[in-house]
């Protein structure tokens, strides 16, 4: 998972947390492992833990777009 994910940027590795899969990643896992007989059928991602320089901002970002959203609802 490593290798993989250190080819992601943070922007992609923050934005697939909760997803129910990735299939970039999937089929790279299928591929490494199609040898010792393993398939991946599902790949979640329940948790991403970034640098606090890099997270803050997302978060911030985040929150902004939820209450962006919420704001256009109302009107």
């Amino acid at each position: 998972m490593r290798v993989l994910a250190r080819t992601k940027t943070h922007l992609e590795i923050y934005s697939i947390k909760g997803e129910d899969e990735s299939k970039d990643i999937k089929k790279r896992l299928n591929k490494m492992f199609a040898e010792k007989g393993l398939k991946f059928k599902r790949v979640i991602f329940t948790d991403v833990k970034l640098p606090n320089e890099i997270a803050t901002p997302l978060d911030k970002k985040a929150q902004f777009k939820a209450k962006n959203e919420l704001e256009k609802e109302r009107h």
